[in-house]
């Protein structure tokens, strides 16, 4: 079996390879392919081109990812990895996405679109077409006016 490692980090790409047996490690569906019909893994090894070495996790910037120990890397071809990073990637977005709506239905709207209707404790009370109490001047029907310190148009009754 031909081993191609990379110029600079041999030993490192040694330490992954060989119990990987010069094999890409993607296995059961990672880069979207079950490789059903190979054993339930890739078929490419170092014979047919050359394999690189990545963690599981391939969201991780380049500084995580350099700083996984060996024991936690595996081998991938070239293809395998392009589309299980495109995977990972698309899942942590769509997770990021669904975190953002679940906050989004938490958080209260302001102002509140259907402000709570007032009540005066007059009796009788008596209402302006406003919908304001003549003896308190309380709002009673807030869909005519603004609420609180309201200006009608028949404040000046």
């Amino acid at each position: 079996m031909s081993k191609h490692p990379p110029l600079g980090v041999s030993d490192t790409w040694e330490t992954v390879m060989e119990p990987a047996g010069y094999q890409c490690q993607c296995t059961g569906g990672l880069c979207g392919s079950q490789h059903s019909k190979t054993g339930l893994r890739c078929i490419q090894t170092t014979t047919h081109g050359r394999l690189l070495v990545a963690p599981a996790d391939l969201t991780l910037s380049p500084v995580a990812a350099a700083a996984v120990p060996a024991e936690q890397l595996r081998a991938w071809c070239h293809g395998c990895h392009a589309k299980a990073q495109k995977r990972q990637r698309d899942s942590q977005r769509e997770l990021r996405r669904l975190e953002a709506d679940e906050l989004f239905v938490a958080l209260p709207l302001w102002p509140d679109p259907s402000p709570a209707l007032t009540s005066c404790t007059c009796a009788p009370p008596s209402q302006r077409s406003c919908g304001h109490c003549t003896h308190c001047d309380t709002c009673l029907d807030c869909t005519k006016c603004a609420g609180d310190g309201c200006t009608c148009e028949c404040e000046g009754d």
